[in-house]
């Protein structure tokens, strides 16, 4: 199936590019999300003369998480949870548990996709590094720091 994206999408394309995907890909996640129109002539006319004002507001929307990533790069984020007397959570903390910090600490509004957890969800108490995803091209890593309740 042939698109053209309205926004950079990573590991896919820039602005404006004409890609081909796999069909569910495209209906599941690239149009409901409306980071991509279909390749038809008209689309294709349409995006060649709005391509500019998609590029300012990528622009707006990259400068916007770059304000976030510097309130976010380096940030400690506290969580709290029940942990046996080894260290070990009686359970775990995940994606939601990291948003909801971040909500609450930084009052900033990050999705739960952005939120990237390398070796999976966190099992111990102490401190582990989070990489999240604020732009295809800016990301920012935050330590969270898990204390036994």
């Amino acid at each position: 199936m042939e698109l053209i994206l309205l926004e950079k999408v990573t590991n896919l394309g820039d602005i404006g590019s004409r890609v081909r995907v796999r069909p569910g890909y495209a209906h599941n996640y690239l149009l409901p999300r409306r980071m991509a129109v279909l390749a038809t002539s008209e689309n294709v006319a349409r995006i060649e003369a709005e391509r500019q004002e998609l590029e300012r507001r990528q622009a707006e929307i990259r400068a916007r998480a770059e304000a976030d990533r510097e309130k976010l790069e380096g940030a400690v984020l506290e969580i709290e949870a029940q942990a046996g007397p080894e260290g070990r959570l009686f359970g775990s903390i995940g994606t939601h548990d990291i948003v909801e910090a971040i909500s609450r600490q930084l009052t900033l509004t990050i999705h739960r996709r952005d939120v990237l957890l390398p070796q999976g969800h966190i099992r111990e108490v102490g401190e582990s590094p989070v990489e999240i995803t604020l732009h295809p091209d800016v990301k920012a890593t935050v330590t969270v720091r898990v204390r036994a309740a």
